[in-house]
């Protein structure tokens, strides 16, 4: 699915940009989205997975906290499901769970939230992300896991951690990123040839293809005449002549053109 959207084989990505089917219902896209993204690194190998999560980590100012040896292995399962008995939730079920492992013993695991063109409650995601890391996770797990929540824009991660509930995920464990970041993310790992590379570099191409737009600079931004050319322009022709009025001026103006693509996702 990858290669036949970034390469224009399907128009079926028009539903993450909002549009609806025939009967005019918004067709919801989280998942699809969530199983397109994260997929494919449940067929590669522990290590090249482990430096992706690390990569992820990394652009949040989280380092050094994976052990130096390449894990023994990588279990990866999307929405995986718990049922809880004491909660307004029969189920909690959080988008990805991934567990790394290492022969010495040790386990870090790391538990993934994403929304994507949702209008969120904060109290929702509030109570979704609580849920998940005090019901889902055993405390085991707890001790060494970091709960990534990507989203569109990240104020509600926000609310989240500076709230009362930030307590919770002591030492700076809940991970806030919109899907801009994580194109910055893939977008430095995607150079290589080797699989995650390439996985890296088809996903950015995805996520750009389905409107997560990163900002780009001014180099396609230019006008139609060089500065000393307006300077030239505007002396000689309006006052060497005469002045006509400001209206008769704005009329003479060069047009500036400037070619852009949103970079804020909407």
């Amino acid at each position: 699915m990858l290669h036949a959207i970034i390469q224009n084989k399907t128009q079926c990505h028009r539903r993450y940009l909002g549009h609806r089917d025939d009967d005019g219902h918004r067709l919801t896209a989280e998942d699809e989205i969530t199983s397109t993204v994260f997929g494919p690194l449940n067929f590669m190998e522990a290590g090249p997975v482990l430096r992706f999560w690390r990569s992820v980590l990394n652009q949040s100012g989280v380092v050094d906290v994976f052990p130096a040896t390449p894990p023994d292995s990588c279990k990866l399962r999307l929405w995986p499901s718990r049922r809880v008995e004491d909660s307004e939730r029969s189920r909690i079920e959080p988008d990805a769970h991934l567990t790394f492992s290492w022969l010495e013993g040790a386990r870090i695991d790391i538990l993934v939230e994403v929304k994507w063109r949702h209008s969120l409650c904060p109290d929702n995601v509030a109570d979704q992300l609580r849920q998940q890391w005090i019901k889902y996770l055993d405390d085991d797990a707890r001790g060494n896991c970091w709960h990534i929540f990507i989203a569109p824009a990240i104020s509600e991660g926000i609310a989240v951690s500076c709230g009362s509930d930030g307590r919770l995920w002591r030492g700076g464990k809940l991970i806030l990123m919109s899907w801009v970041q994580l194109r910055d993310v893939l977008s430095s790992i995607g150079e290589g040839e080797d699989g995650l590379s390439r996985w890296a570099k088809d996903t950015d191409g995805f996520l750009e293809k389905i409107g997560v737009r990163r900002f780009k600079g001014f180099a396609h931004c230019y006008l139609q005449q060089t500065i000393p050319e307006i300077v030239h322009h505007q002396f000689y022709s309006r006052f060497n002549h005469g002045f006509q009025g400001f209206e008769v001026a704005e009329r003479g103006l060069p047009q500036l053109e400037c070619h852009h693509q949103p970079f804020f996702l909407e």
